[in-house]
């Protein structure tokens, strides 16, 4: 026997389940409805004659997912085609059910599922990719008319439902930057996301969603200028090792329309926005040290960083090669800062949303017509841990090669993964904190980046993909520790001894230092770590200025040494 299960949704994004009748299998408990396939019928046709007939409703079936099998309490194999579908009219009657409710999807778990369902309440939590989606980030700003009156209507929600609200033009002033922000956004739907990098719950007023922005946007939902759905997060975003669901957003027509003669030319770049950050080792913002605010370091970051960003949105940066606007790369993702991690002298990289593009977009885009390429430093650490340990040219080892990175002992995992497990070795505090880090290790093939995958985890943190060690995982790291120091006996002095900050304000200074260059010459480029991306007609230029800068952050100390580079396009 084949049977169908319907997802449907409400507005907010909750998921109906019924209540199968007493007397019947499964009597009391609670299900996705649906119903046999007929002869003759598909799945879809099925859904729509089944919802018609059990709840008086009409459906669209949009999706349908995997199949999968279940034996139910007679003993009767029954297949399962789970059918995602959209509401198009009706009122639930209750023809064949004791009662319904729409669920959020996270809570329909714990409403005791008829047992054939919960392997469809999987397909539901994984029915989208990650990657299909945005984060909303409040970067924007606008005083155009029609923003004002949107805002004037926002505030004036959130004011219904209090006493009074103190300091009005701050709450004018926040909805302003809020929709002008979700007016800028180059697709409908986005997330505000858990990463500790974006937003994340008791955080998100230190991070990029003040308190009244919140509410704001709560007030969005409320007023239907944006609608609240459910999307899965896969097991490898996930802190559950099944994967999880967050709330997903889009706008609608109704937020557009209180805004037709709004053009990118009325939308500004918040200021506001701090040019440097600085988070503890949880990614808690901190508020930056006061010797720090005053010091050259910082007022040199800033006024590198401003120049650059006003050189960036002054060239005509394409996804495409146009010069349209629908086609120029969104200033949000040229804005560029330095994030330090529990002081201002540990780490220091530079981050900007451009940096998160994959790299096949990062490679795609052109500078006035220019196609790019990028220069990339090549294992600039182990380069500089042997620099600073031995001096130039020193790497005593008859079974080095070229690349650190490569351990021919183990052919079965992929150079990211070596990448990971050495800097591991470089980075952690003895043997045994870098054998437990190593011993986590899983790995997989990420289609977003088009490349193997492999990461390592703290505690009990689980991802998607297979383990690298599955069996005594503790002590094939401890190996692999071994192997790689008798290869490469030049670090043995320098392994485990958390140099991860000290390196990284090393190549963040020497990315500082070449961006102010590139600035100076009026070259734009846009880093991304220990990389430069680039119009390919400067391609000599900034070469020669990365090297520069590398002897100019060492301060000629290696004066002899060429740092390696790749170029790719």
């Amino acid at each position: 026997m084949e049977v169908v299960l319907a997802f449907i949704y409400d507005f907010s994004g909750d998921v109906l389940v019924a209540q199968r009748p007493q007397g019947k299998s499964y009597g009391g408990l609670w299900e996705f409805p649906g119903g046999k396939i007929e002869d003759g019928e598909t799945p879809e046709q099925a859904t729509v004659r089944e919802l018609a007939e059990e709840l008086d409703i009409l459906v669209v079936p949009t999706t349908v997912h995997p199949s999968y099998e279940f034996v139910n309490d007679k003993g009767s194999n029954i297949r399962f085609f789970p059918v995602t579908c959209e509401w198009s009219g009706g009122r639930i009657a209750l023809n064949e059910h004791q009662s319904a409710a729409f669920v959020p999807i996270d809570d329909v778990e714990s409403w005791s599922l008829a047992p054939p369902d919960y392997d469809a309440l999987k397909y539901l939590q994984r029915s989208k990719q990650l990657k299909d989606f945005t984060y909303l980030r409040i970067e924007h700003y606008s005083g155009h008319p029609e923003v004002r009156d949107a805002a004037d209507i926002l505030v004036d929600h959130v004011a219904s439902g209090k006493r009074f609200l103190k300091d009005r033009p701050g709450w004018i002033k926040a909805a302003r930057k809020l929709i002008a922000s979700l007016w800028m956004r180059e697709g409908d739907m986005f997330r505000f996301g858990t990463n500790k990098n974006y937003f994340s719950a008791g955080k998100r007023q230190q991070v990029w969603l003040t308190k009244k922005t919140l509410a704001l946007f709560n007030a969005m939902v409320e007023l239907e200028w944006v609608v609240k759905t459910y999307d899965a997060i896969p097991p490898k975003y996930s802190k559950k090792p099944q994967g999880g669901v967050t709330a997903i957003y889009s706008r609608r027509k109704t937020f557009t329309d209180l805004m037709v003669s709004l053009t990118e030319d009325d939308i500004e770049v918040d200021n506001e926005v701090a040019l440097v950050e600085l988070r503890d080792s949880e990614g808690v913002l901190l508020p930056l040290p006061a010797n720090y605010l005053t010091s050259d370091s910082y007022l040199r970051t800033t006024d590198v960083l401003q120049r650059h960003f006003n050189l960036l949105i002054n060239n005509n940066i394409s996804k495409d090669g146009s010069s349209s606007s629908s086609s120029k790369l969104d200033n949000r993702l040229l804005k560029y800062q330095r994030k330090w991690t529990g002081t201002t002298g540990i780490g220091g990289r530079f981050y900007s949303a451009f940096v998160n593009l994959p790299k096949e977009e990062r490679l795609a885009i052109t500078i006035n017509g220019q196609t790019v390429g990028s220069w990339d430093f090549s294992q600039l650490h182990p380069t500089l841990l042997l620099l600073l340990e031995h001096g130039v040219g020193y790497e005593p080892n008859m079974f080095s090669t070229s690349d650190i990175y490569s351990m021919p002992e183990y052919p079965h995992i992929p150079r990211s993964g070596h990448k990971a497990f050495i800097n591991t070795i470089f980075n952690a505090k003895s043997k045994d904190a870098a054998a437990r880090s190593i011993a986590t290790a899983r790995t997989w093939y990420d289609l977003f980046e088009d490349c193997w995958v492999v990461e390592t985890y703290k505690k009990n943190e689980r991802r998607d993909g297979e383990p690298v060690w599955p069996e005594k995982p503790l002590t094939a790291a401890k190996r692999y520790i071994d192997d790689f120091l008798f290869r490469h006996p030049a670090f043995q002095n320098v392994a485990y001894q958390g140099l991860w900050g000290d390196l990284q304000l090393l190549d963040s200074s020497i990315m500082e230092e070449a961006i102010d260059r590139c600035t100076q010459q009026v070259i734009p480029v846009l880093p991304v770590h220990d990389e430069l991306v680039c119009p390919v007609g400067s391609k000599a230029d900034v070469q020669h200025i990365l090297v520069d800068s590398f002897h100019a952050v060492t301060q000629g100390k290696f004066s002899s040494h060429t740092p390696k580079m790749t170029w790719s396009e």
